[in-house]
């Protein structure tokens, strides 16, 4: 989340590592980029210099801020998805069972993918919740960029997808439109975050 995320700065947008896919590199990538234009006073060159040789504390705690943010924003969708299947009583709890669980605790603090695919998986789990509850396509759309993003984050979690499609092929009315505008959103938004992967 230093040596790869810096290396994106020379305009070579392909990390040449593939064991993790690109999207949270790029978003560290871009935020560490804005940390430089706003608060550096070295040239380009000396700040990765120092970065790379010297001290790369900077840079990681904002790749931690990062997934912490993102761990945050996990727990408000946990708890949407909690509201949506069982009310408010249920979002609640959902929400408040996810910031005690200890992985993911553990986890919302480090610069991994973990916690980001997991908010992901989270978000597309809702929209698919909502396709079942409301069968707008808005939803179809929504549920396949998520588990598309969810699969640039960490690979695995593109395991979401059987779950949209269950929800989908519960609506009959719009199963196969809503099916193909799911299907191509999901692949459509894993190539745009993760399109050396190909």
């Amino acid at each position: 989340f230093v040596e790869r995320t810096l290396g994106f700065w020379n305009g070579d947008l392909n990390p040449h590592f593939f064991n993790y896919p690109t999207l949270q590199l790029y978003l560290a990538s871009f935020f560490q980029y804005v940390y430089f234009l706003l608060f550096a006073d070295a040239s380009l060159e000396s700040f990765i210099a120092y970065a790379y040789f010297a001290d790369d504390h900077a840079l990681l705690a904002l790749a931690r801020a990062l997934t912490t943010c993102m761990a945050v924003a996990n727990v408000a969708a946990a708890a949407a998805l909690g509201h949506r299947l069982y009310g408010i009583g249920g979002g609640f709890i959902a929400g408040f069972l996810l910031c005690i669980l200890p992985l993911h605790v553990r986890y919302s603090h480090l610069a991994t993918t973990d916690v980001p695919a997991t908010l992901w998986m989270t978000l597309a789990l809702l929209f698919a919740v909502r396709i079942l509850q409301e069968g707008r396509l808005r939803d179809y759309a929504l549920a396949g960029i998520c588990a598309g993003l969810a699969g640039a984050s960490k690979y695995p979690a593109a395991l979401v997808c059987p779950a949209i499609a269950a929800a989908l092929l519960a609506d009959p009315g719009k199963r196969w439109r809503g099916l193909s505008l799911a299907a191509s959103c999901t692949l459509l938004s894993f190539a745009l975050a993760t399109p050396y992967v190909l």
